[in-house]
């Protein structure tokens, strides 16, 4: 473990500013410079916020923490950042009695936090269903703060193999995980190691449609040949798509002269263990031309990697569907519109991951 001496050491470093580095050299900083803040990124994320403490709470306009006598964990973007969280102690057992911890994960503007756990160990639910130790996730911020009106997105006990989900993502720049464990009753003790996972800053241009959003429609687009290749998404992902959700996304080819070609890169949608999609009331239905009148091509649901689907028409149209009760992460998908003398189909690269070019080394080593 490095001592704390030198992890204040290259924090210091971390602050410093490029553009005093500029103003005062007129050249750019060498190549170990660009080596030493990384270095610092990883050992301040990955050391640097481990101890929970009131002092660390972030105060705009709730006191929700003061009531709760909570301590904090923060974690800030430096553009791109990634890490590790944990629960106090892990891999030990977690203490009883913990009145309230948030976990605070804080990005840039344009910016998504995405959570996965990797080990869940809490006390079971009670017989009434109710966590009595739980992670609360708040995932619809628009702030890093909650108050005592804002109800949670999702409560979490129990174990890896109980939990429905295991990566989470925001809704805008913040996300905030409140831990909780009760006090031992009489003589009665339990012991639970708590949580670990990893959390990513992404960047959330990479999730929007290359489409035209209809007006007055949530999740419709519509799809031309000014653009002959691009991505599209069900609605809010990568989060869950919502309930009651009916959206269309129609694509326009040239008439006479081509096909449009599907590739879906990742499938999560609720499928009700049924034996044929078509009996699932979340479900993807694709059909041969520009509306739900024209022969259906195929449904899908359930969970699915690299579903490819091609019209013979120089029109698609697609209508995703789902009802009011379990949600799942919904769909990230690539299209193409092709001539019909190309005969080979294209390879993808996944729609909800990006590369990382030239330009964005600002990025990387912004403080």
């Amino acid at each position: 473990m490095m001592s704390d001496q030198y992890i204040k050491l290259l924090e210091g470093i971390v602050k410093i500013s490029k553009l005093e580095i500029f103003w005062n050299t007129c050249k750019m900083p060498p190549l170990w410079y660009f080596g030493l803040i990384q270095l610092a990124h990883v050992i301040t994320v990955n050391y640097a916020t481990i101890n929970p403490d009131k002092d660390n709470c972030i105060n705009y306009e709730s006191d929700y923490h003061v009531h709760r006598a909570c301590e904090c964990i923060v974690y800030q973007s430096l553009g791109g950042t990634e890490g590790r969280f944990n629960s106090p102690n892990f891999p030990q057992f977690y203490s009883k009695g913990i009145e309230c911890i948030l976990f605070t994960f804080i990005g840039d503007v344009g910016e998504l936090v995405e959570i996965k756990l990797t080990d869940f160990d809490m006390m079971y639910p009670d017989v009434n269903k109710t966590c009595q130790d739980y992670l609360r996730l708040f995932l619809k911020l628009n702030r890093p703060e909650i108050n005592e009106n804002m109800q949670h997105n999702y409560e979490l006990c129990g174990s890896m193999s109980t939990l429905q989900q295991k990566t989470f993502y925001s809704k805008d720049r913040s996300l905030i995980m409140e831990f909780h464990t009760t006090r031992p009753i009489g003589q009665q003790l339990t012991f639970f190691k708590g949580f670990r996972g990893f959390f990513r800053f992404l960047d959330a241009r990479q999730f929007v449609s290359d489409g035209v959003k209809q007006s007055g429609t949530m999740c419709s687009w519509d799809f031309s040949t000014s653009k002959l290749s691009g991505k599209f998404f069900s609605p809010l992902y990568p989060q869950n798509y919502p309930s009651h959700s009916k959206c269309q996304y129609t694509f326009y080819g040239q008439p006479h002269e081509g096909t449009v070609y599907i590739q879906f890169q990742n499938l999560q949608i609720y499928d009700e263990g049924v034996d044929s999609c078509s009996k699932s009331s979340d479900r993807i239905a694709i059909y041969d031309g520009m509306n739900s009148s024209q022969p259906l091509i195929k449904y899908l649901c359930g969970i699915k990697n690299q579903e490819e689907v091609k019209s013979t028409t120089p029109y698609l149209y697609i209508e995703f569907l789902s009802d009011g009760r379990n949600q799942r992460q919904g769909f990230a998908a690539n299209y193409t519109f092709q001539h019909k003398s190309h005969s080979n189909l294209p390879s993808y690269s996944n729609p909800g991951k990006s590369c990382l070019s030239l330009s964005d080394l600002h990025t990387v080593v912004h403080i």
